[in-house]
């Protein structure tokens, strides 16, 4: 998401994230002749034990799980036709 949304003293690492973007878009171009899709994800925070050292205990359910990543990423496989060149912006995760 920081590739998305500025924020004061992360400059390098936004910067970073904003040229991943840039890169899955212009590879989606270069690679649309070939049939070849280029998507990517942005999630919000990734439900991981290094995230949860360092997170509240009250956000855990908001943040996305690694499974249900998965199954975005066997979605975009099963439609990369024309998902291509999208980078998908993943919100904070509402509860079950």
């Amino acid at each position: 998401m920081s590739g998305f949304n500025p924020e004061a003293n992360r400059i390098a690492y936004g910067a970073s994230k904003a040229a991943v973007n840039y890169l899955i878009e212009s590879l989606a171009e270069e690679c649309r002749s070939k049939k070849i899709g280029v998507t990517g994800i942005a999630p919000y925070i990734l439900d991981t034990p290094a995230n949860r050292e360092w997170g509240k205990e009250e956000d855990y359910e908001k943040w996305h799980k690694p499974g249900e990543i998965g199954e975005i990423i066997h979605f975009i496989f099963s439609n990369y036709h024309y998902l291509s060149g999208n980078i998908i912006s993943l919100k904070i995760r509402f509860s079950r």
